[in-house]
């Protein structure tokens, strides 16, 4: 999402969205989706604001996906970009 969204140079990226409009997208519980934030939270890799979710290193986000069968789409080509 993150990727699409145009920014200034030098502004950190972030995503304007709530836990509960990432949990009905993706059909994650909100739960789910908050221990997964708070985990990422924990590492050093985002951090939450007001109704977003700013993205403090997106290398070490992108080789979370690392391990994961992105056959059909990986949202990492889109990350050149950023």
């Amino acid at each position: 999402m993150a990727a699409h969204k145009p920014r200034l140079q030098g502004e950190q990226p972030k995503i304007n969205m709530s836990q509960r409009q990432i949990s009905r997208i993706t059909g994650i519980a909100r739960q789910r989706v908050n221990e997964a934030i708070k985990q990422l939270e924990k590492e050093g890799l985002v951090h939450l604001g007001q109704g977003c979710i700013y993205l403090n290193d997106i290398t070490a986000l992108a080789h979370k996906l690392d391990d994961l069968d992105l056959s059909i789409r990986d949202p990492r080509t889109f990350l050149i970009q950023i």
